[in-house]
């Protein structure tokens, strides 16, 4: 694999579902864009690897809000106010939970194809 995933990313079983899920293209059949078994291919694999990446900014995300939590600016510690850190937290929010979201997207991606020719 190209990128480093955190370490409780499942990689096997990534793996082996992405590998399991794939040997099913070749034999669909669809559009003109989906008629094509590899082109189908790639984009189930670009899909699949979406997922990695939205899970490894989910995960730095969260590392990331985790260590501005434990060290915060003094004024943030007294009850100030600290609008760097305020945007710092409130941006690994936003990415967090975006990318957690796409998740699902990109699955959708992946495996609406089937759904589509199974009604067509």
């Amino acid at each position: 694999m190209d990128i480093s995933m955190p370490s409780d990313f499942p990689l096997n079983d990534f793996r082996a579902f992405g590998l399991a899920a794939q040997s099913s293209f070749p034999t669909l059949v669809s559009d003109e864009e989906l008629n094509d078994p590899q082109r189908r291919l790639r984009h189930f694999q670009w899909s699949w690897q979406a997922v990695r990446y939205r899970y490894r900014l989910c995960s730095e995300c969260s590392e990331e809000f985790s260590a501005l939590l434990f060290n915060p600016s003094d004024a943030w510690s007294n009850g100030g106010i600290d609008e760097e850190l305020s945007y710092k937290l409130e941006r690994c929010i936003y990415v967090f939970s975006v990318s957690g979201l796409l998740i699902f997207e990109v699955l959708y991606s992946a495996f609406i194809s089937r759904e589509h020719l199974a009604t067509s």
